[in-house]
């Protein structure tokens, strides 16, 4: 009769640790399951990460080609500047040149009597 109650009681540890078998299986089961989706998270995260970066060191070298396109007119812009300047001397000492020959014209006509 003891020796009966023992083999209850084992076949009870039986259900158990089948029980628990279950369990673990099942929890394998699940945990390779969120495995593959934490690779493909993983996965997705890289992607974006490439993305983004490509997308930031593009707009970087746009930024850089933009600022070196505007120091270059900005360059240009105050040569211009003072050529333009420079130009505009050269017009005021012609007409200055100008006017001084008109006046010496008149003067010979006026001299010479020449009308």
């Amino acid at each position: 009769a003891a020796a009966q109650q023992k083999i209850d009681r084992m076949s009870g540890h039986g259900e158990l640790l089948d029980g628990l078998k279950k369990g673990h299986a099942s929890f394998a089961k699940d945990l390779a399951q969120l495995g593959a989706e934490h690779s493909t998270w993983a996965e997705r995260v890289a992607y974006l990460e490439k993305v983004l970066g490509d997308s930031a060191e593009k707009h970087s070298r746009e930024i850089e080609a933009i600022k070196a396109a505007h120091n270059k007119l900005a360059t240009e812009s105050r040569n211009h500047l003072q050529n333009h300047s420079g130009v505009a001397e050269k017009v005021e000492n012609i007409s200055r040149v100008q006017g001084s020959m008109q006046e010496r014209v008149l003067y010979i006509e006026k001299v010479e009597n020449i009308s």
